[in-house]
């Protein structure tokens, strides 16, 4: 419609309105001034008035080739009553014209639009009530329907489209060896000058073949005619392959430009007797060449024809879905899911068995339970439990062997253990200066000795909305202190279980770090690093589709930075509010889980920065024994995660909606060590941190080595 309006011709009639309905309200205006203009006009203010109706009805009203404004046919000096007849004359043609413009697109509403809006309403009602069939479970047709698309592209069943391919492809692999036998006998035959080949496909013979043919009638054709029908004729027959001479050389196209009227006419005949010959030359390649075009042609239709299904088949079983979600009041995430199982119909015997044999209320209830289980997978994949536990690990460690390494009491141990292990020692210089530097030398390699330490631990996140996690690991480390700093490192590994009734995942962790603290006077400023990497295998099951399994793989990091200031309480006693800042990384790679219906699940990526405020409250004996507590609050100030997608083998995605939510944590830890012997420490430490969907516990048992 759009189109046939922007076809009206501006000259003939001047629009008001550009939209149907203005058109139409236009026309009745054209209508009205027409048969005023039309009708006996004997006065000259009956002349004008009617000219004036016109103007505003937009039909042209010109004078010597200028168009007249009302106030021009108002005006008696610009259009005198002598001249009125005249333009009046003109009017009622312009007034014809300009009624045929507008016509041109009323009429094709009422021939074209309006039709097409009915039919468009009766296949909405007729969809609708083939919708509510489905969802009323009256479905019979649909199920017959369905399957009956399902049979048509079954190569085994008799008469199906696939069949047709599959019998088009034996009779065309013998169509081309014969093809390939005939080429070869006509270009080492007697006719191979009398033709020139364009191709050697059978597509390419097939359409020399009728191109010859075409110029053999053209040729015949031009006999008759003037010399310019004989030029392009003879080109025809040049551009089809026939070998054209002339004088004993053989002509191309731009040489029949230069023929003489008398040349022409020799010409055609000869060369109509080059086209016959080119015609039988190639007639037997061309009856092999059919043969095998013939069979392509099958092969084509029928492939396109069983595409044509396919896309019946994935609407047809788009709409059951649609109509299932509606009638059962699914939300838009357990709608989504049903619709993108029904696009892989086709290609999948489960979710055809499905959609095809199951009732509308079991196809429900098992599509509520599979969005169910993929949400709760999302959900799991993109929390972290894992890389948390692992991380709030490395904290009690690391935190356990700082707080280990500040003891008040170190340089009066270091002097005991200088005392101790010079007892009983002889030196040939007694001096105070010689004495003082032993007495330094073997404190300073208790201060600053190399500490292997390890720990084990074991950890729970406890979820509201996802699985439980348990972790199980060591921790292995090294640490060395100087006069102003402490640096070390250390290595883990856990394994780790999650459950949930339709979700199982286990997996094998591994993980590096570094840690530091720096002594400015009173204030203590710590810093840590870690990665880690994780080896899963998920499981997951629901009623619709059953059980799927998988591997992949995620990679963390975590970076952060905490400052403090000391205050001495005496007797050993020690109080250290602190802030900080933590920047998490979570990614978790694609992965495929495999069954009856393959379920593809997106890389996705985790990031959070976080602030942190805490109390330490340290206490010291002069047996180098420590106890430690750290209450405090983690929270979220940042965080961005990407949407969860997945899909099923080659359907749409469905997208999961992350929680993006800014969560804030409190926090406990809380350690304590004491010393069997001089070099052996042995040290306990446990951990919470609680939220209001999450909360994780974490304990360690540890010994530490000096040498």
């Amino acid at each position: 419609m759009d189109q046939k309006i922007s076809e009206i011709d501006r000259s003939k009639v001047i629009l008001e309105k550009k939209d149907l309905e203005g058109i139409k309200a236009q026309e009745a205006k054209i209508d009205a001034a027409k048969a005023r203009v039309d009708s006996t006009l004997t006065t000259s203010s009956d002349k004008r008035e009617a000219l004036l109706d016109a103007i505003k009805a937009g039909i042209p009203v010109v004078k010597d080739g200028k168009r007249l404004t009302q106030d021009d046919v108002k005006d008696s000096t610009k259009l005198a009553d002598s001249d009125l007849d005249g333009v009046i004359t003109t009017t009622r043609s312009a007034a014809a014209d300009a009624k045929s413009e507008v016509s041109a697109v009323t009429t094709l509403e009422a021939s074209d639009v309006l039709p097409a809006k009915a039919a468009l309403e009766s296949a909405k009602e007729t969809l609708v009530n083939f919708e509510k069939k489905i969802a009323n479970d009256t479905k019979k047709i649909a199920k017959d329907e369905l399957k009956a698309y399902k049979d048509s592209i079954d190569p085994h069943k008799t008469g199906s489209e696939a069949e047709a391919i599959a019998d088009a492809k034996v009779a065309k692999k013998v169509a081309d060896q014969t093809f390939a036998t005939s080429i070869d006998s006509f270009q080492i035959g007697p006719d191979k000058d009398k033709v020139v080949l364009l191709g050697a496909s059978a597509e390419a013979i097939v359409k020399q073949f009728s191109d010859i043919t075409n110029a053999k009638n053209a040729l015949s054709t031009a006999a008759y005619a003037g010399s310019d029908a004989k030029r392009d004729a003879i080109k025809k027959a040049i551009e089809a392959g026939v070998p054209v001479e002339h004088a004993g050389k053989k002509l191309n196209i731009g040489d029949v430009e230069n023929l003489s009227i008398a040349d022409l006419n020799a010409l055609i005949t000869t060369s109509t007797s080059k086209a016959n010959d080119a015609q039988t030359a190639l007639s037997a390649v061309n009856a092999s060449a059919v043969v095998v075009v013939a069979q392509d042609t099958i092969i084509k239709n029928a492939i396109k024809a069983i595409a044509d299904q396919r896309d019946r088949v994935k609407q047809t079983s788009n709409v059951r879905a649609k109509s299932i979600a509606r009638s059962n009041s699914f939300g838009s995430g357990e709608s989504d899911v049903l619709i993108a199982l029904s696009d892989i119909l086709d290609s999948n015997d489960k979710v055809a068995n499905i959609f095809i044999n199951e009732d509308s209320g079991e196809i429900a209830g098992g599509a509520k339970d599979l969005h169910s289980t993929l949400e709760h997978t999302i959900k799991y994949l993109n929390r972290g439990d894992i890389a948390e536990i692992l991380l709030f690990n490395a904290d009690l460690a690391t935190n356990t062997r700082l707080a280990k390494l500040s003891n008040p009491y170190n340089e009066n141990l270091a002097l005991a253990y200088a005392i101790k292990n010079m007892n009983g020692e002889k030196f040939a210089d007694n001096s105070d200066e010689t004495l003082s530097s032993l007495v330094k030398e073997h404190a300073n390699s208790y201060k600053y000795n190399h500490n292997l330490w390890g720990s084990t631990f074991g950890g729970k996140v406890k979820s509201k909305d996802s699985a439980n996690t348990d972790t199980y690991g060591f921790t292995l480390g090294y640490d060395k202190a100087f006069d102003n700093a402490i640096v070390g490192s250390f290595l883990l590994m856990a394994r780790s279980k999650s459950n949930e009734d339709n979700m199982k995942n286990d997996a094998n962790s591994y993980g590096f770090g570094v840690y530091a603290r720096r002594y400015l006077d009173q204030k203590e400023l710590n810093a840590k690093f870690l990665y880690g990497f994780t080896r899963n295998t998920l499981a997951t099951s629901s009623s619709l589709i059953g059980g799927n399994d998988g591997k992949y793989g995620n990679k963390f990091f975590d970076i952060s930075v905490d400052y403090g200031y000391v205050f001495d309480l005496e007797d050993a006693k020690f109080i250290k509010p602190m802030l900080g800042i933590e920047c998490t990384n979570l990614k978790n790679d694609s992965f495929t889980t495999g069954g009856a219906v393959d379920i593809n699940f997106a890389r996705t990526n985790v990031r959070t920065l976080s602030v942190k405020a805490a109390t330490e409250f340290r206490v010291y004996t002069n047996e180098g024994d420590y106890f430690y507590i750290t209450p405090g609050i983690q929270s979220e100030i940042n965080k961005s995660a990407d949407d969860g997608l997945i899909n099923f083998a080659d359907s749409r995605d469905v997208t999961f909606d992350i929680d993006k939510r800014r969560y804030t944590y409190f926090t406990l830890k809380t350690g304590a060590e004491f010393r069997p012997t001089n070099a052996l420490n042995i040290n306990i430490n446990f951990g919470a941190k609680a939220g209001s969907k999450t909360q994780l516990y974490n304990g360690a048992f540890g010994l530490s080595y000096k040498f």
